[in-house]
């Protein structure tokens, strides 16, 4: 998956789209290891947007939410930003089965 869509998705959010050309060109270069799992990522911040989801279990009730494509190593290999947006079918990508939003993330990032 590319993370040019995240930069159409979100224009105004993203102050230098220098560096996530900087991602692209790494996450090109840099081969996978064996053993790849998903994983998901809270990442608190004191900004304003409008994909940060309330989850009234976690101490951080308002975090952002990542699913990261992760190594046995610990280094993550591909990522996306959780935006809710894919509950609607104008949010999915073509030809993707509507399994929910998180399912649909990790079927993108597989």
């Amino acid at each position: 998956m590319s993370l040019m869509p995240f930069m159409k998705i979100m224009p105004d959010y993203i102050k230098s789209a220098q560096s996530l050309n900087i991602l692209e060109k790494l996450k090109s270069q840099t081969p996978f290891e064996k053993s790849l799992r998903i994983d998901k990522k809270m990442c608190g911040n004191k900004c304003k947007c409008y994909f940060k989801p309330y989850i009234p279990a976690k101490p951080h009730k308002w975090d952002n939410k990542f699913f990261l494509l992760c190594g046995s190593s610990g280094y993550f290999y591909n990522f996306e930003v959780y935006t809710e947006k894919e509950n609607n079918p104008s949010g999915r990508q073509d030809k993707e089965p509507h399994l929910g939003a998180s399912s649909n993330i990790v079927v993108r990032l597989s």
